[in-house]
């Protein structure tokens, strides 16, 4: 697959929001079986969605983040990934 560079930087950004929010589930020490719970989703749909790579619907993206006690609004997201664009500078 050609990929342009934005493309490739946008993955790779994806990537990274992904792994803040699994960060901060280790941070509040909340494990597999509790997200699972809060979620409503299967341990092995919270293992995927963790999985470097993964590529989440949107829907599941929400419960995971509201599992956190995050506030999920577009804008909200859209701060967590300018951080870690920023992070990542």
């Amino acid at each position: 697959m050609n990929e342009s560079r934005n493309e490739r930087a946008q993955i790779y950004q994806d990537v990274k929001f992904i792994q803040e929010l699994v960060a901060i589930r280790k941070r509040k020490k909340l494990l597999i079986p509790t997200m699972s719970r809060r979620t409503g989703l299967s341990e092995e749909k919270i293992i995927e969605f963790e999985a470097i790579g993964s590529d989440p619907e949107l829907s599941l993206i929400r419960r995971y983040t509201l599992a956190l006690d995050s506030v999920t609004t577009t804008h909200t997201l859209r701060e967590i990934r300018e951080e870690i664009r920023d992070l990542d500078q």
